[in-house]
């Protein structure tokens, strides 16, 4: 789904009616309006792109981030956080993850368990990495040959 964010006197049909120059000086109820569609659409859980017209976007920033923190893409904004800062806008859906561990991360968080059971790494007790090092690369051993000949 996806949404146009205009003012009520940005409309098309009354182009000829109203005149671009008068907009600064016209009721805003863009706000007031757009704040109760993403009500609805939460309520609802909806979600939609929305395309906001520069103008509004000028006018009204914090709208546009009330958009995106609602959950809903807005290129605008994206397009004004790459060119300013060099951020790139993603938005996590609710019903996404926003975490995912990586394939073979248990392998290594395994290994450093087994490694800590040795009673010499429950603290840093090591002065020099070097030492540090090479008990690890006992433990590793000891590990090793404790799986080719099990005691």
């Amino acid at each position: 789904m996806s949404i146009d964010v205009e003012d009520w006197f940005q409309v098309e049909n009354l182009k000829g009616v109203i005149a671009r120059g008068t907009w600064d000086s016209r009721e805003l109820r863009v706000e007031r309006n757009t704040d109760r569609m993403l009500e609805l659409m939460a309520a609802r859980g909806i979600r939609c792109t929305s395309f906001n017209l520069g103008w509004v976007a000028d006018k009204c920033p914090a709208l546009i981030k009330r958009i995106a923190d609602a959950g809903h893409e807005s290129r605008k904004l994206a397009r004004q956080l790459m060119q300013d800062n060099g951020w790139k806008l993603q938005i996590v859906k609710r019903k996404q993850r926003a975490f995912k561990v990586a394939g073979l991360t248990w392998i290594v968080e395994r290994t450093f368990a087994w490694i800590g059971r040795n009673r010499r790494f429950s603290k840093d007790y090591e002065y020099c990495m070097q030492t540090s090092e090479t008990m690890i690369d006992i433990a590793t051993v000891r590990l090793i040959l404790n799986r080719i000949v099990p005691t």
